[in-house]
């Protein structure tokens, strides 16, 4: 989460842990770019954290054997693409819900009401939007000016 320039670690470095060595206090990453070692100085500042998982802002240029998206409809199509082209081996899209699998047994529920959509249908519905924001002179469609320049 910090620079370190003496030792060649960068914010948003990745890597797998290789060796802890706890006399030393230490820790020993295999990054992209080769080994790094973490210090006592630089562990006990807070400056690493371990995980599981990153967000997909910062697995932009990531490359790995298996990559899991938990995708929400919050999502839109440039998240998508990034989360689900990281993985060498296989990429897989996970989406969740809170209703209940068999909608159908639901008493509350009037013939012919619409029930809560596919978690599914809605990530996918969300991926095809995109999330680009315009710029000032997008919004000059039609728009013409007269400029007169004395040179």
């Amino acid at each position: 989460l910090r620079n370190d320039h003496q030792r060649k670690i960068r914010n948003g470095t990745v890597g797998e842990i290789v060796m802890i060595d706890h006399g030393k206090q230490s820790v020993l990453l295999d990054t992209a770019d080769g080994l790094r070692r973490l210090h006592q100085e630089y562990l006990d500042e807070g400056w690493m954290r371990h995980g599981y998982a990153v967000t997909v802002h910062k697995a932009q240029g990531l490359t790995c054997e298996h990559a899991l998206l938990l995708a929400s409809d919050e999502m839109h199509h440039e998240m998508g693409y990034v989360g689900l082209s990281r993985g060498k081996l296989s990429n897989r899209l996970y989406a969740v819900t809170t209703e209940p699998a068999d909608l159908d047994l639901d008493p509350h529920r009037r013939l012919g009401e619409d029930v809560e959509r596919d978690p599914l249908r809605l990530v996918v519905e969300a991926m095809t939007r995109s999330g680009g924001k315009d710029l000032a002179v997008d919004g000059l469609d039609g728009f013409e000016a007269d400029f007169e320049m004395d040179l």
